[in-house]
């Protein structure tokens, strides 16, 4: 029985008329088809209205109720396939001035900055990944509900300029498991972080999962529910799953909303108290992007510091750094939204920092936002040691690489490959910048000679939707056979290809399997599928193994290639059977 009889009904505003009441059923004769009216029975109500049979225009949705409530009556409301107003194809559908405060607003072209030019209020904006919302300087958007900056595997959404009202800021993180480094460009707290994700250890447990930075210690404290995130300048916080426990699988899709920050932000950045800035980490100090667009490294003074910004590269476990200008292992002139950085303060320095709005960017440019994709490229020599490079995409430089001459202590920017652009890598290795497209590829050369190959190694992070390959002699084979490269001169061209569904990440495997003679043996504690490849590709065996199992392989003597579940690879070579 109904205490408090609500009804729902659709309005015409303009009218006003009704053009669509909720679905009842005849109690008298309930096998009977539904009916649309006053349903006086149900304590759910649903309305449902053809999009054929409105015309353009403002609609009411009126809650009502029969007679004299008995009590307060709360109750919620669901709206679905409502349409907005849409920024497509380089202009808004309806001039911003006309937009009245219960609009919905999808900015969906990536290609084009969305300008709002005049103050305005909307109900909800929603930005899809790599779309643009740039707020004149000068003017408000003011958000009833919440302004949605999204993001996916291809790029994230950015927006620069003042909002009144909440911004929802999604992150989307991939790769391994680790700590990342974020910046927070909401008012926001270590509750309000642990939203989405599986698990956060905070202050007080045996092995907390989530820190800010205090310069003035040069220490890290772990932070708590109540602790603002916004006051630590970064969060370092831990992604995937170890041992602790499964703190968010990855990938993984990370929001936390709040009011932006404040739009210009001034530092008194710790310095260090002496003159050698190996002794401790005084003097380093982590800063956040607060914005939500990439700050230009050009555009900031970082006068008051030694000038450098180091940015964690949780792929290659390796700060990356620039200036602005020049940049090593991966740097460069934006950083990104979301991100946050470490500067150092030698002593002597001011320690003034000042980041504004006007520091941020908004570009129709895609290299100003797109990740930092690369291949990792490690090479077993003969001698039984082994040599690696990193090859990042970019938009000016080689198409090819050549092992045993572009490899080991080359100087920065070598004179012979201008086009090259190399730098030392921590064991002395280096990297090459490749140009980047959506499917391209590039060509790795060798001379037995110099390099004496034995075998090759890849692991690849491309954009979800890609995957790499091998190209040799005309004939494209799946990455894993990547793994045998035989002695002698030639060339190989590595692909990547954007029809592809997967990314594959592969990698040598020494450890688990154990190749003795023509015996295969597994030395794991679970049983693991496995498979052995000749070089053409072909399948030549399949199989559940079993923890300590051993086969004695009757392949033909030559090499091939062992690929397990998990995408590892391992190289066997099987000389003539006894």
């Amino acid at each position: 029985i109904l205490v408090n009889d609500l009804d729902m009904k659709l309005w015409n505003t303009s009218g006003p008329s009704m053009v669509g009441a909720a679905w009842k059923l005849d109690v008298s004769s309930p096998g009977s088809a539904a009916t649309q009216g006053n349903n006086s029975v149900d304590n759910v109500e649903r309305v449902d209205v053809s999009s054929a049979s409105l015309s353009a225009g403002w609609y009411t949705v009126r809650v009502s109720h029969k007679g004299t409530l008995a009590s307060p009556q709360q109750y919620s409301l669901l709206i679905s396939d409502v349409g907005g107003v849409t920024f497509e194809a380089g202009s808004w559908s309806a001039a911003p001035n006309t937009w009245t405060s219960g609009v919905l607003v999808a900015v969906k072209d990536t290609s084009t900055i969305a300008l709002v030019s005049a103050d305005v209020s909307v109900g909800q904006l929603r930005v899809v990944p790599n779309g643009k919302l740039r707020i004149a300087e000068g003017n408000t958007l003011s958000v009833m509900s919440q302004v949605h900056l999204e993001a996916d595997a291809s790029g994230m959404a950015i927006m620069k300029g003042k909002v009144s009202g909440d911004v929802r800021v999604h992150f989307y993180i991939e790769g391994t498991a680790g700590f990342r480094y974020f910046g927070v460009p909401v008012r926001a707290n270590g509750a309000d972080w642990e939203a989405d994700m599986n698990r956060v250890h905070f202050n007080g447990h045996s092995s907390p999962s989530i820190y800010g930075w205090n310069a003035a210690t040069a220490s890290w404290v772990a932070l708590s529910e109540s602790d603002s995130l916004h006051e630590h300048g970064g969060v370092v916080s831990y992604m995937g799953t170890n041992n602790h426990g499964q703190f968010s699988p990855l990938p993984l899709s990370k929001y936390i909303t709040g009011e932006l920050m404040p739009r210009t932000q001034s530092y008194t950045l710790t310095v260090d108290s002496d003159t050698d800035p190996s002794n401790s980490d005084e003097g380093w100090n982590l800063v956040s992007n607060f914005t939500t667009a990439p700050l230009d490294g050009q555009s900031i003074d970082w006068s008051g510091t030694d000038g450098t910004y180091y940015t964690w590269d949780s792929n290659l476990g390796d700060y990356a750094s620039s200036n602005g200008m020049s940049h090593t292992k991966g740097g460069g002139r934006y950083i990104p939204r979301g991100q946050s950085f470490w500067l150092y303060c030698p002593s002597g320095s001011t320690g003034l920092l000042t980041i504004d709005s006007s520091d941020a960017v908004l570009t129709a440019n895609p290299d100003v936002y797109k990740m930092n994709y690369f291949v990792r490229i490690k090479w077993y020599l003969s001698s039984g040691s082994y040599d690696e490079v990193v090859l990042r995409w970019d938009g000016n430089s080689s198409r090819s690489f050549r092992f045993g001459e572009d490899m080991l202590r080359k100087p920065l920017n070598d004179a012979s490959r201008p086009e090259c652009r190399w730098r030392i890598e921590d064991m002395d290795c280096v990297m090459g910048v490749f140009p980047w497209s959506a499917s391209d590829s590039c060509q790795l050369l060798w001379n037995a000679g110099i390099a004496g190959i034995d075998s090759v190694g890849i692991t690849a992070e491309l954009p979800r939707g890609m995957s790499v390959q091998w190209s040799k002699n005309g004939m494209d084979y799946p990455l894993y056979q990547s793994n045998v490269l035989l002695n002698g001169n030639g060339a190989v061209y590595l692909k990547w290809d954007a029809s592809r569904v997967s990314v594959h990440q592969n990698q040598i495997h020494r450890g688990a399997f154990e190749v003795t003679g023509r015996k295969v043996r597994w030395n794991g504690e679970k049983p693991m599928r496995a498979s052995f490849y000749d070089l053409s590709g072909k399948l030549l065996l399949d199989k559940l193994w079993m923890p300590g199992e051993e086969q004695m392989m009757e392949f033909q003597a030559g090499v091939y290639t062992l690929v397990d579940q998990r995408g590892d690879v391992l190289k066997c070579s099987f000389g003539t059977r006894e």
